[in-house]
């Protein structure tokens, strides 16, 4: 059987988790000019957002998971895919509160500065502040997103 979706976003997955994993401290106090402080509240949210998104790395059952082969059961792959879906709804969960603890897009790129780990680098040199749009598609309307586009064009 050849299984169509999903094993990209795995090997993407792995990727920015090994590239994260490597960075010490998970990237705290990175500083790729331009950003403010941001706000106290912005930044203790990501800080323990990272420090949550590492246990979930080391604890989720799917990290252990084998990736199950082409010759798979449509079994073996239903119970990876939940695995896999159940690590995504905590992942998103975990970072849930960022749209309001950060009041702007300044705010969470003073936050994504200091903290890389959450936008999936391991330094902020890579990071670019467009960053921003991936995470707020689909939620414009939240105080972070909000002017992110115009945020961005700005910079």
């Amino acid at each position: 059987m050849i299984r169509r979706g999903g094993g990209t976003a795995v090997l993407v997955s792995l990727a920015v988790l090994l590239a994260g994993c490597a960075a010490d401290g998970a990237g705290e106090g990175s500083a790729a000019g331009g950003a403010g402080e941001g706000s106290a509240a912005c930044n203790d949210f990501v800080r323990d957002a990272v420090a949550a998104e590492h246990v979930l790395y080391d604890t989720h059952p799917l990290w252990d998971a084998e990736i199950p082969g082409v010759d798979a059961s449509e079994e073996e792959w239903a119970a990876y895919d939940a695995l896999q879906s159940d690590e995504e709804a905590q992942w998103a969960a975990i970072y849930e509160g960022m749209y309001t603890a950060c009041a702007s897009p300044d705010e969470w790129w003073a936050a994504a500065q200091k903290y890389p780990f959450m936008a999936g680098y391991t330094d902020a040199s890579a990071l670019t502040r467009d960053s921003i749009l991936s995470w707020c598609y689909g939620r414009e309307d939240a105080p972070m997103c909000t002017g992110a586009d115009e945020w961005v064009t700005a910079g």
